[in-house]
């Protein structure tokens, strides 16, 4: 399950600024019709907004389809979730592996890439760079990250190892640290306020990586909610943000004495049934990130300065 894949993804855009979606947890239901409301109003937001505006990407968080992965890559959900309720989109999806999406055949969603034009999974690690003015400015360095494969009591301590002994090989990279913004992407949350709370081998294992290479944000999913907590350690400061509720909600604050002190910045209100994801402009000084409701409602903005 574990494998380096030496050349990140490129993506090289004509404009000065990048957008992009970021969303988890959005793999419909195991039952007719294989999608939710919530999913539905979601996807219609999308299409609203890149109808307005040009979106150059998007990252998909994991849980790609509940409640238990796909049986093959010929798996009828990559049709009646994926396919049909997202369609005239082009817009590439960069996808990671959930949880749930490891319950069934993990390897069938990375080899879909094969099959679909804007199907993104290549491995279950994997990096990708956006450029601009291009391909001269080297704007985000994105790493996907498989974090089941990260811990220890997801998986076993010697591909725990390994993969953390990746990500730091990776981020320490001279072609990284080029970027003025470095994001890491992964399903499970580092910090969490919400119904599951942190993850302790996260806390504990990839936390000090992402302060010490100096990263810019961590987006996860995991929890049906939306999270912004903002943590300075080691003298850098990363913006955890949590955007799972593309597909369903449960809204749960049952952790938030258990981030760090005076980390808190924002908790989902006002989601209800409509649902929303995260949506960020990026250019070579600053990234506005906005939570989104389904409903075109913007709830929550912040500003990430670049790297340098």
């Amino acid at each position: 399950m574990f494998r380096n894949i030496a050349r990140p993804i490129e993506l090289n855009i004509t404009s000065e600024e990048a957008r992009f979606f970021f969303f988890g947890d959005w793999g419909g239901i195991p039952t007719f019709p294989f999608r939710t409301t919530i999913q539905t109003k979601v996807a219609n937001l999308m299409k609203n907004i890149s109808k307005e505006t040009k979106v150059h990407f998007q990252l998909a968080l994991g849980d790609n389809f509940y409640s238990n992965g796909v049986k093959s890559v010929k798996d009828f959900r990559f049709n009646k979730t994926y396919e049909n309720v997202y369609k005239d989109m082009s817009i590439p999806w960069f996808l990671i592996l959930g949880n749930h999406d490891h319950i069934g055949n993990d390897r069938a969603q990375i080899q879909y890439t094969q099959f679909s034009k804007n199907w993104f999974l290549p491995d279950y690690n994997y990096k990708l760079t956006v450029k601009t003015h291009d391909g001269s400015q080297k704007l985000i360095f994105v790493i996907l990250l498989d974090t089941m494969l990260l811990c220890e009591n997801f998986s076993n301590k010697t591909i725990a190892r390994k993969n953390l002994l990746y990500v730091e090989e990776v981020l320490k990279s001279k072609y990284a640290q080029e970027h003025s913004y470095l994001i890491v992407a992964g399903h499970h949350p580092v910090w969490s306020m919400g119904q599951h709370g942190s993850v302790n081998c996260l806390v504990r294992n990839l936390r000090p990586l992402l302060h010490s290479y100096r990263v810019s944000a961590y987006l996860s999913g995991h929890e049906h909610d939306l999270e912004h907590i903002q943590n300075t350690y080691l003298n850098w400061t990363v913006n955890y943000v949590v955007s799972g509720v593309s597909s369903s909600v449960y809204n749960v604050k049952a952790n938030l004495t258990k981030i760090p002190y005076n980390s808190f910045r924002y908790f989902s209100s006002d989601v209800k049934k409509l649902g929303a994801l995260g949506y960020a402009e990026v250019d070579s000084n600053l990234m506005n990130v906005s939570f989104i409701r389904s409903d075109g409602a913007s709830l929550y903005n912040f500003t990430i300065p670049s790297r340098f």
